[in-house]
């Protein structure tokens, strides 16, 4: 089957590798922005030019390239604290901070806060467009995620189809009068399995990267609990979450939510099913708004969700490959 001349297994592939670079490139991009918030230092750069990129989301340090993943960017100048003037073209920003900058259509040359690191080729963050820019990277990573593994899976049946179509020429006509069959009750396990492991996965080890960030450098605060709920599963058991809000060192004021709880805790905060208790201490991370508060009353609860999401993680990653073999056995023998 071809598309435009092209096969679709030829187009999986490339759209796979594309995908593939621009993951690098995302997680090139999210590297550089938590590096400069750990180790890097306050200053002042001045904004010296704009840009809008669409057809070529690339630039060059140098030798270096570097992923533009947002629509707009900004030229910076700043002098570092080794005295040295440094400049950077083709910062990345996001919509809401670059509306923050114009005047009409124009944009204002004025200074901005960064935090950055003193070497070559650094790339520094603008300090109070981070979180909106790591927001931004874990949305588009996760759908960038999701096309590839698509069209890599659709490259390698290609390329198992194509494999077993030529072995069966070569072995007789009787294999060559075999087609290939993939048992339909085992793809769909296999899938779901797999499928289950990697966003089991991608939530369980953000959820502990963003724990083990918080207890490094987390901003604890008195946040407002907004609601409590209760949901009765299908094995009868009872789970409970709130919505919490609160305001962060800007002033802006952040919501969160639901976000579930320990039934101990759950007792603790609510009296008859109503809630009682309206405030709580917890944790959050002041660059990334994205990230799930730690509730610190209840902090081992959270832990304990995070090993639990590693576990099923491995146990539907077995699962799936075990089916996968099963299902590539069972349309080989088909």
């Amino acid at each position: 089957m071809t598309v435009g001349g092209w096969k679709i297994s030829e187009f999986a592939a490339v759209a796979a590798f594309a995908g593939l670079v621009v993951l690098v490139g995302l997680w090139d991009n999210e590297r550089t922005i938590r590096r400069n918030l750990d180790v890097g230092y306050d200053t002042s750069a001045m904004v010296t030019g704009a840009n809008e990129q669409h057809r070529a989301p690339l630039a060059f340090d140098g030798l270096r390239p570097r992923f533009l993943d947002d629509t707009y960017s900004l030229d910076l100048s700043w002098r570092g604290r080794d005295g040295i003037e440094r400049t950077r073209l083709n910062v990345p920003v996001s919509d809401e901070y670059m509306a923050s900058l114009m005047v009409g259509d124009k944009v204002r040359l004025v200074p901005v806060p960064i935090k950055v690191v003193d070497e070559d080729g650094a790339v520094p963050t603008i300090a109070p467009d981070a979180a909106a820019r790591l927001a931004h990277l874990a949305g588009f990573a996760t759908w960038a995620g999701w096309g590839t593994a698509i069209a890599a899976f659709v490259f390698v049946v290609g390329l198992g189809g194509r494999w077993w179509r030529h072995r069966s020429a070569a072995t007789g006509s009787d294999l060559a009068s075999a087609t290939w069959h993939i048992p339909p009750r085992l793809g769909v396990l296999t899938i779901f399995c797999l499928g289950a492991a990697g966003m089991t996965g991608y939530y369980s080890f953000r959820d502990s990267w963003d724990a083990e960030a918080m207890r490094a450098r987390g901003h604890d605060v008195t946040a407002a609990i907004t609601g409590f709920h209760s949901t009765v599963g299908s094995d009868h058991t009872v789970s409970y979450a709130i919505d919490l809000a609160w305001r962060d060192g800007s002033g802006a004021e952040r919501h969160f939510g639901p976000t579930h709880i320990s039934d101990a805790y759950a007792r603790r905060i609510t009296a008859n099913g109503a809630l009682t208790t309206k405030q709580t201490t917890i944790r959050y991370l002041e660059e990334d708004a994205s990230a799930r508060p730690m509730i610190m009353a209840d902090a081992v609860e959270q832990a304990r969700q995070n090993q639990i999401g590693r576990v099923m993680t491995g146990v539907f990653g077995v699962v799936g490959i075990a089916f996968a073999a099963a299902t590539l056995w069972r349309a080989r023998r088909t």
